[in-house]
């Protein structure tokens, strides 16, 4: 047996390479492409929708920005250029805290509540289709279950 190869005692074994690359190389194509369709069969952007999805799941669909940036994994400024833009379109109403003026909320309108359910049903289709069709409800259920495990090491 030769030399390692360049770096190769930097990589792990042969079977978590092959299972790393194919969830990352996965998650990034899987991202594009409902980017993508949600773009082409809406006009709606993915970030737009899963923003418009997190506030209609918050308490009384609000959020303060700074919340609702963590659970995007935006910076506050990029999503501030967001909000400003979901504003304009009369989907969400931005408004300093009444407890606390140095916080700015975002509220879902009943426009951008209309616009995600709308939305929403085309991309359950798109999920349907690479997901649901796709995957046993046991294969869910475990993927679910890894997923969440991956997601508590990253924080």
């Amino acid at each position: 047996m030769g030399p390692p190869a360049p770096g190769g005692e930097l990589l792990a074994e042969p079977a978590v390479m092959a299972a790393w690359r194919t969830y990352f190389e996965t998650a990034q194509r899987l991202t594009t492409r409902m980017g993508e369709w949600m773009k082409g069969d809406s006009g709606v952007d993915l970030g737009d929708f899963n923003i418009l999805m997190v506030l209609a799941e918050a308490p009384d669909r609000v959020l303060a920005m700074s919340v609702l940036a963590e659970r995007l994994v935006f910076s506050v400024p990029r999503l501030s250029y967001r909000v400003r833009s979901l504003e304009e379109r009369g989907w969400v109403r931005k408004e300093q805290d009444p407890d606390d003026r140095r916080v700015q909320q975002v509220h879902l309108t009943q426009e951008g509540a209309h616009t995600l359910v709308r939305v929403g049903q085309v991309h359950r289709q798109r999920v349907r289709h690479v997901f649901d069709e796709v995957l046993t409800r046991e294969e869910i259920e475990a993927l679910g279950r890894i997923t969440a495990k991956i997601a508590g090491a990253v924080g």
